[in-house]
């Protein structure tokens, strides 16, 4: 569904910030703020996805930064 499709494209969103975090071509403090609104996008996806078929289970998204040290 399109739904779908939006919240892979939030996770590539959320890779692609990672990645240019880790190769340093921007710094954790430009990175920060965008993740932090990655996570809360893919919040509301995941409450819309469940509110328009509540039978699928969905489990939490796990926030971007847990296990990164910070």
């Amino acid at each position: 569904s399109f739904l779908r499709i939006a919240q892979g494209s939030l996770r590539e969103l959320e890779t692609s910030l990672l990645f240019v975090e880790e190769v340093r071509l921007v710094s954790q403090q430009q990175v920060a703020p965008m993740l932090l609104q990655v996570e809360s996008v893919a919040r509301l996806l995941n409450r819309l996805i469940q509110s328009l078929d509540p039978s699928i289970p969905h489990p939490p998204t796990p926030s971007p930064l847990v296990g990164r040290g910070r």
